[in-house]
C-alpha cells in the first residue's frame, strides 16, 4: 500500500486514527493501532468513540484527536473526517492517491 510507504518515509509514528477498512493491513505491516496497544477499558471507549468522528458531524473528531493523543491519520479520501481534517488548525495531508489519505499533526512552533 502506497500510503503505509508514504507514511514510513515521512517518519509518522505514534497513535494513528484510521478507517476500519485499514486496520487489517497496518497490524500485518507491524504499525499498532491505538484501539489495540491495550485490551483495557480505555480501548474498548476508543473503538465505540471513533463511530462518531469518521462521519466527521460535529466537535468530535477534534475532541477524539486531542484526547487520544493522536498523531497521523489514515483515512479514505471520500471520508468527511478526511476532508474536515484539511481545515483543522494543527492539521496537515502529507499523502493523497485514490484509496488513502494521510494527515499529519503539525509540529509546534519552534
Amino acid at each position: 500500500m502506497a500510503a503505509v510507504a508514504a507514511a514510513r518515509e515521512a517518519g509518522l509514528g505514534g497513535h494513528v486514527f484510521n478507517s476500519v477498512r485499514f486496520g487489517g493491513y497496518l497490524m500485518l505491516v507491524g504499525i499498532r493501532l491505538l484501539s489495540t496497544a491495550a485490551p483495557t477499558s480505555s480501548a474498548m471507549r476508543f473503538c465505540s468513540a471513533t463511530s462518531r468522528p469518521s462521519s466527521a458531524v460535529g466537535g468530535w473528531l477534534p475532541e477524539l484527536l486531542d484526547r487520544y493523543t493522536i498523531a497521523w491519520t489514515l483515512l479514505e479520501p471520500q471520508s468527511p473526517a478526511a476532508g474536515l481534517l484539511d481545515h483543522l488548525p494543527g492539521w496537515e495531508r502529507v499523502h493523497a492517491d485514490p484509496y488513502a489519505v494521510i494527515h499529519r499533526r503539525r509540529p509546534p512552533p519552534a
